[in-house]
């Protein structure tokens, strides 16, 4: 059964708003694996095509609602610019380990980040590629072979795992959505997310759970603040810990205690 745009809002808003639509670029997405191709759009008269994923914004979405594909294309964009910088750096002669660092987390980590608010609570095991880029770069820095283990030279670099920068973005992006005016769009539709308890919120919210953050959505207006008056620890230093605690890096020859992890990103 078709489904017809043209008596929906969206032509009536490009008639109203003198907004040309072209019918080769326009495509249809469904956030959803159980809708059938079986369906097609009407736009004008004119049938729409439906695909199962769509990049928006530098981010691939597909329909089973899985973020792989997208975090893989992330991570190639973020192994070519790391290439583009450290051709660069060799033509000028830059070996500063320092800078090296600085101009990673300038250059090449916004690359791998793009749009982690959306993504980064996925599972850990689709980050590897990502996180490979991240241990590349550390490990040609500091001349090491490739089997030394990924916590020896984060430690070496006073470097933190990716997902540790991504996680504190998250909490940045809840804490500037709850605080907008209520008749903010991107508000409404963050309120809404929490309401009919959307898939992403759900994850947001067993996540603040496990780190020992329970309550802190329902308090209204979220916070690094709050949260950690909430719970009584700083919220970033406890997700350093917490990682140390679950081992994420396995290695045997590195005796470090989560006292001695470098945590000046905390600030």
């Amino acid at each position: 059964m078709p489904h017809t745009l043209s008596k929906q809002s969206v032509q009536l808003f490009c008639g109203e708003k003198l907004l040309s639509v072209n019918m080769s670029k326009t495509q249809v997405f469904f956030n959803d694996f159980r809708h059938s191709h079986s369906d097609y759009f009407l736009y004008g008269g004119q049938a729409l095509r439906i695909v199962d994923q769509y990049t928006y914004l530098g981010i691939v979405l597909h329909k089973s609602g899985c973020f792989k594909a997208g975090i893989e294309k992330l991570a190639a964009a973020g192994k070519r610019a790391l290439v583009a910088m450290q051709y660069r750096c060799s033509e000028l002669g830059l070996d500063d380990t320092h800078l090296c660092c600085s101009l990673f987390s300038t250059l090449v980590q916004p690359v791998l980040s793009n749009g982690c608010e959306v993504w980064c609570l996925e599972r850990p095991s689709l980050f590897s590629q990502t996180n490979t880029v991240h241990n590349h770069f550390m490990k040609r820095t500091l001349h090491v072979r490739k089997s030394v283990p990924d916590g020896i030279v984060l430690c070496k670099l006073g470097r933190v795992p990716l997902q540790l920068h991504w996680q504190k973005t998250v909490l940045k992006y809840v804490s500037r959505l709850s605080k907008l005016r209520s008749d903010r769009l991107v508000k409404k539709a963050f309120t809404h997310a929490s309401s009919v308890n959307t898939l992403w919120w759900q994850k947001l919210s067993l996540w603040l759970s496990q780190h020992g953050f329970e309550g802190v959505l329902a308090e209204g207006t979220f916070s690094l603040a709050n949260a950690e008056q909430h719970s009584g620890t700083n919220v970033t230093t406890a997700f350093a810990n917490l990682q140390l605690q679950r081992s994420v890096f396995s290695w045997t020859t590195c005796f470090l205690t989560p006292m001695s992890w470098p945590l000046s990103f905390v600030t």
